[in-house]
């Protein structure tokens, strides 16, 4: 799935995406590149990365990027268990607050 940031929210995308089960990548793009990618697996945000920073603070600079476009892929499950960074609802909430 492809979308444009101006047509999209990246709340709403990270919402329709987390009803899945399945290992989600969400790779934000903008003109000049790569802009970060948020892995979601059901529910849940596992992990963060925009310019080489990690997490939560990865996760929170998105919201805040210039629009561009969005890819959605699904991809085979990592190896080890990650520790979950959050809900989607929960870290949603944390960045209007």
């Amino acid at each position: 799935m492809t979308g444009r940031l101006s047509d999209f929210h990246l709340a709403d995308v990270l919402q329709a995406v987390g009803l899945s089960r399945q290992y989600t990548a969400i790779e934000l793009r903008r003109t000049e590149g790569f802009d970060g990618t948020i892995w979601v697996k059901n529910g849940r945000v596992i992990a963060a990365e925009r310019d080489g920073v990690h997490g939560r603070q990865a996760f929170y600079a998105m919201f805040g990027a210039q629009a561009g476009v969005f890819v959605v892929s699904r991809l085979p499950e990592p190896p080890g268990h990650l520790a979950p960074l959050g809900t989607v609802a929960d870290l949603l909430l944390e960045t209007v607050a």
